[in-house]
């Protein structure tokens, strides 16, 4: 089979790291087959590429993100139509038999797969909001695409035209080479990993810290890991800001994005996810499962789905400093019960958010999970 992937982004964050492994498991379905990938140029996601990859189409998209919207509303009558015109010559060029487009942003080649004669799976990463949701809905209906969500929240935030074929895949992680225990004694050492922005909770989680008893603050350490996108560095300004202002400066620290956070896994006895929008998925949230370690998480998206509350971690009022405090106390005055829950964590993921799991239904949306014409059962 002839496959063209069309992929916005060039990073290795949670969705860039699922589409590689989209790449790597068909591949290993269809190693004689065609798989094409279109990026919008090189970076950290390009070698991963290239080795799963039969080749990669560089070129520009026509990608709708919330922070370049002024500029893409203004430029969209002249632009818009000539990238779509751009992106159905990409599509006929590449003789592909089936588009896979990995998320909802790239609009150019959604509305250019109305035109392309062969299927097209969306997979859709994205709860927006407001008029973005109206618009990437009116979109996805536009291009009849079948459509692939990451979690039961996020197909419960769209409504598709009847008749659309759509299906629920959890992703998947692969589960950690090595492991560390969490210790009996010490300070709990709490890892928020995420992008900085608006709404992944980073100052949450500090004004949080701040507001713990001083004799239980003092036995919590943090780190926050991540960067911005593109020019976007008051996120980490306003943060590193408050950290000052709230006197935690030995207590919480910033860690810059790096490709492979396993060291900071490690490093961790809790991960938190909390996050003032709706996470449509929370990848995070189950890489810190594979790891053994509870999740504290706010209780909404997909987060909901994946957090057992009071079980496998717990379930928090989204952007509520004062909930995420009195879970937090609660795990540092119990550290056996952070290991009972980090333990029952694991079990989940296994059962749930595998990377084989994630590999075999994607797979199998594909249609490669099914003998071809000519090959021997």
């Amino acid at each position: 089979m002839k496959i063209l992937c069309v992929h916005p982004n060039i990073e290795l964050y949670g969705s860039d790291r699922s589409f590689l492994q989209v790449l790597e498991a068909v591949r290993a379905a269809d190693p004689d087959g065609s798989l094409d990938v279109r990026l919008v140029g090189e970076g950290p996601i390009t070698p991963h590429v290239e080795r799963a990859s039969t080749r990669i189409l560089y070129g520009p998209m026509w990608v709708l993100r919330k922070a370049d919207l002024k500029r893409i509303v203004l430029t969209a009558p002249i632009s818009f139509p000539l990238a779509v015109l751009r992106a159905r010559r990409v599509i006929r060029e590449s003789g592909c038999d089936l588009l896979y487009i990995s998320t909802l942003v790239p609009f150019d080649y959604l509305v250019a797969a109305r035109f392309f004669k062969g299927p097209t799976i969306c997979h859709v990463h994205e709860i927006p909001t407001g008029k973005a949701m109206t618009i990437f809905s009116r979109v996805l209906a536009f291009s009849r695409s079948r459509v692939i969500f990451n979690s039961k929240a996020t197909s419960d935030a769209f409504v598709v035209p009847v008749g659309t074929g759509q299906s629920v895949i959890y992703n998947g992680v692969a589960a950690p080479a090595v492991q560390s225990d969490i210790p009996a004694s010490g300070p709990l050492k709490l890892l928020l990993i995420g992008r900085f922005n608006a709404w992944k909770g980073q100052q949450v989680l500090v004004r949080a810290i701040a507001a713990l008893a001083p004799e239980i603050r003092d036995r919590v350490e943090v780190r926050l890991v991540g960067g911005v996108y593109g020019g976007q560095d008051h996120f980490v300004d306003d943060v590193r800001a408050l950290i000052t202002a709230s006197g935690l400066e030995r207590s919480v620290t910033i860690h810059p994005f790096v490709d492979d956070p396993s060291e900071h896994f490690l490093w961790s006895d809790v991960v938190a996810v909390p996050s003032t929008l709706p996470e449509p998925f929370g990848r995070v949230a189950i890489e810190g499962m594979s790891y053994h370690r509870p999740i504290i998480a706010a209780d909404h998206g997909g987060l909901s789905e994946i957090v057992e509350h009071g079980e496998t971690g717990f379930l928090v009022a989204p952007g509520s400093e004062t909930a995420l405090a009195e879970a937090l106390a609660a795990l540092v005055a119990d550290r056996l019960r952070c290991k009972e829950m980090g333990d029952r964590g694991f079990s989940r993921f296994e059962a749930l958010f595998s990377e084989e799991a994630y590999g075999r239904n994607m797979v199998a949306a594909f249609g490669l999970d099914k003998p071809r014409s000519g090959s021997q059962t």
